[in-house]
């Protein structure tokens, strides 16, 4: 059997990219045959979370076999001789989720991470690298409908929005050294898990973990992980209606 993920036609950074495409597909698919609300069974909450922002993979810039110049430029850090990678960091955000009947939900949500970048070989040493991701994700309910405990399987599509002094160091860098020049967002799938544990029935304790799948102008596929614990509070509907 062909190997599609290492020396293929497929590395496994876009192997993974590819099944979380998959994934998204089928959580939709499925969402949109079962999920009929109701306007009386909708209710709409919101949940303020913290957690932590987790980069798995090695290398955020530059992609193997980004074509970069030798030529040393005064004053201005060359990235091509290095391998840029955001540090793990705390995250803070909050959700917005309308739950449509005791099966379905769909989710926004925005984080904030205060994080910094690692730059070997170079001679940056303002290495500050914030991060602002945000998904829109579709819930579907694992679990029986009057249980105190519910798990949730989500699908989505986010962006990572990268920031700060070392993500300017490096549009600088890509510039002087004549080096694709692009954006430091990117857009992708995002694949989650979600519990919820029902304090009240208005008051609930959610914790997720979201895996996002992205890639900036001239850097390889990402996969970051976001875990968030919150207090989600019913705003507007019943609160036992989406247990």
């Amino acid at each position: 059997m062909m190997d599609l993920t290492k020396e293929g036609t497929m590395d496994y950074a876009t192997f993974k990219h590819s099944v979380a495409l998959r994934a998204l597909n089928i959580v939709v698919a499925a969402t949109l045959a079962t999920a009929r609300p109701c306007s009386s069974q909708v209710r709409v909450e919101f949940t303020p979370f913290a957690g932590a922002y987790v980069p798995t993979s090695a290398r955020l810039w530059p992609a193997p076999g980004t074509n970069c110049t030798l030529q040393v430029v005064s004053g201005v850090p060359n990235f091509c001789d290095g391998t840029m990678r955001q540090e793990t960091s705390p995250a803070v955000g909050g959700r917005i989720t309308a739950w449509l009947n005791n099966r379905t939900g769909i989710d926004l949500s925005v984080g904030y991470s205060g994080s910094r970048a690692r730059v070997p070989s170079t001679s940056l040493r303002d290495t500050s690298a914030s991060i602002v991701a945000g998904s829109a994700r579709v819930l579907v309910n694992l679990t029986p409908r009057m249980v105190r405990t519910s798990f949730y399987v989500a699908a989505g599509a986010s962006f990572v929005a990268h920031g700060g002094d070392a993500y300017a160091a490096l549009n600088a860098s890509r510039l002087a050294y004549d080096v694709l020049i692009g954006s430091t967002t990117g857009w992708g799938p995002v694949l989650g898990v979600v519990t919820r544990f029902m304090l009240a029935p208005s008051l609930a304790i959610r914790a997720d973990l979201e895996d996002h799948h992205y890639k900036i102008s001239g850097g390889g596929f990402q996969n970051d992980l976001v875990f968030s614990l919150g207090l989600s509070a019913t705003l507007l509907g019943r609160g036992r209606a989406a247990r």
